[in-house]
């Protein structure tokens, strides 16, 4: 939460010792309490929200029944590239990333799997 509210982002690289370093972050997360909420639809969706609270005690409040990209509440094409492309470069260089990309983006022109699950076997190769 504390990052979400600093970089305006959550994502693999949020969870660097780079950004736990950061200052602001750490004074923002000594803030941030945690609490169980019953929503009804858990367990079919994940869902969550949050509370924020600011100093002069002004509330804002947001919840999703459904967690992002799910089938209630689906991502657009151009949000899943983006969301693949920060997880993959996360863990693989860049140009395996892109190379897997487009072999995804190209399955339904391939007769088999064969050209995006060689890619993948040399990405994870590759992270041993």
């Amino acid at each position: 939460i504390a990052v979400q509210l600093h970089t305006g982002r959550v994502d693999p690289t949020s969870f660097t010792g780079e950004l736990l370093g950061v200052p602001e972050i750490a004074a923002l997360a000594a803030k941030v309490s945690c609490a169980p909420r019953d929503y009804p639809t858990f367990p079919r969706s994940l869902p969550g929200g949050v509370l924020v609270e600011l100093t002069d005690g002004t509330r804002h409040e947001r919840h999703l029944g459904h967690q992002r990209g799910g089938e209630h509440n689906p991502m657009t094409s151009a949000e899943v590239i983006s969301k693949f492309r920060v997880n993959a470069r996360a863990a693989l260089p860049e140009a395996d990333a892109a190379a897997i990309e487009a072999a995804v983006l190209e399955l339904t022109e391939q007769p088999d799997l064969d050209v995006l699950m060689t890619l993948c076997d040399a990405g994870a190769a590759g992270l041993t």
